[in-house]
This record gives C-alpha cells, sequence and structure tokens, in this order.
C-alpha cells in the first residue's frame, strides 16, 4: 500500500473494530462524525434484508460496466466493501473506520485506507480506474472529488461512476424520505447530465452508461405518479484519460 501513496510517512496502521487492520493517512485530512460511522451495521445488514433483491440488480450492472476497465481498480467510498469484493477491486478508500473495519473483515485481500475523495492520499496515475458507486450524492465537493478521481488514473484510464438518477422512481422516492432517513438526510442526487457535467471538468466525457432497477419503490406517500419504463440506478463510463490534454 504504501508504495502507492503520497508522503507515505503520514499513512499509519491502525486497529479497527474486531482486531482488523486498515491505513489512515494523517496528513490535511479531516474526519467529521458521519451517519455511516454511527450506524455502520445497520448500513451493511441492508443489503442482506430490505435491500437485497436492488443490491444484486445494482452489482450485475456495475459488473458488467467494469469489463475492460484497466486495472488497478480503486474505489472511492468503498464502505462495507459490498462491491469491492465480489468484483475484485483491489484498492478501497473511506472515512468510516466502521466501514472499513467491516470491510477487513469481509475480505482481507482488499488494500484499504482511511480517507476522503476530496483529499485522496494516492500518487498520480496510480489507478486503471477510479469507481464511485453511490459515493457521489454523499460528498462535500463532487467537483474536486472528481478531479483527485482523474488525478490517481494513469494513461487510458477511466471513472465509473454509479448512481440513483434524482428523476427516476427510485430517486423522487429517496428524496422524499430526507426528512426521516438518517442516511439520506445529507444527500444530494444527480441527473445524469449533472454527471456529464463534472465528467467535463477534467475532458472526458460519458462514452456509455448502464443500468438497472425497473421495479418501482413498494410505497409513496402523496401519490406520486413515476415512469414504470424508467430504470433508476445509472452507471456512466468514462472516456479514457489521455496522456495529453
Amino acid at each position: 500500500m504504501r508504495d502507492y501513496l503520497k508522503h507515505s510517512q503520514f499513512a499509519s496502521r491502525e486497529r479497527g473494530k474486531g482486531g482488523n487492520y486498515y491505513y489512515r493517512y494523517h496528513r490535511s485530512t479531516s474526519y467529521y462524525p458521519t451517519v455511516f460511522e454511527e450506524l455502520a451495521e445497520r448500513y451493511d445488514s441492508w443489503f442482506d434484508g430490505k435491500g437485497r433483491d436492488l443490491y444484486r440488480e445494482e452489482l450485475r450492472v456495475v459488473e458488467k460496466s467494469l469489463k475492460g476497465c484497466p486495472k488497478p481498480w480503486l474505489e472511492i467510498g468503498c464502505g462495507s466493501c459490498r462491491f469491492s469484493s465480489p468484483l475484485g477491486v483491489e484498492f478501497g478508500l473511506d472515512p468510516s473506520a466502521e466501514l472499513l473495519s467491516i470491510c477487513r473483515e469481509r475480505d482481507p485481500s482488499i488494500q484499504l485506507i482511511r480517507g476522503v475523495g476530496e483529499n485522496l492520499p494516492f500518487l498520480d496515475n496510480t489507478f486503471g480506474t477510479s469507481i464511485l458507486l453511490f459515493t457521489i450524492c454523499f460528498v462535500r465537493d463532487p467537483v474536486r472529488v472528481i478531479k483527485e478521481a482523474y488525478r490517481v488514473i494513469s494513461h487510458g484510464g477511466r471513472i465509473i461512476i454509479g448512481f440513483i438518477d434524482r428523476e427516476s422512481p427510485w430517486g423522487r422516492y429517496y428524496m422524499k424520505k430526507r426528512d426521516t432517513s438518517p442516511f439520506y438526510s445529507k444527500a444530494k442526487f444527480f441527473t445524469l447530465v449533472e454527471i456529464e457535467n463534472l465528467l467535463r471538468e477534467v475532458n472526458l466525457t460519458v462514452e456509455r452508461t448502464l443500468s438497472g432497477i425497473s421495479t418501482l419503490p413498494t410505497s409513496f406517500e402523496g401519490g406520486i405518479d413515476m415512469d414504470e419504463k424508467k430504470n433508476s440506478f445509472i452507471v456512466a463510463v468514462s472516456s479514457r484519460k489521455k496522456l495529453f490534454m
């Protein structure tokens, strides 16, 4: 791991919950208490409970989108590695020590570091693909995160962004739940056009998209009129990073 880091002297190996280890990067990084830290186990259990079918569909779409993407892969906002582990992602970064501890227990082969997307602790041109799955709606500075995701990929690399479309059935459903859900209370949802605009900040375009989750949420308050034909989960695959811009 240290060979990939900027200022590796600022990285230390720390013990998390259950005795599991992860790296923490100490330089110019502040960690704020988040709901994902406080409710880590509740968040992780969703994938085996109510969210099981949605998760399987999302995983299928992401797996398909990653075909042909250069390695090594970095997941920014890896959480408890529900995607990193089955997809074979080699490196994961997340600000939550609790989620990283769950991830380490789930898959010890993944190289983990505690950090934030706005200040990635990695060297330039290190990875083949930067992956952000449901991360972009929770970060403080989306533009800066995209610029950092771009900085750490090498020539020919890609950025993969998976998100719930704000104008889709599930996007509208989650928007309505922001007042009651601890996880979505501060989330900012995006449309595909807005994701395209973010990628333009680093002179990339959306080369292709894949989508899934055509099923509707089971309950709505207020009788929202939904388009049943519109998939809610979108994965945007960027064009390749060029050697000279």
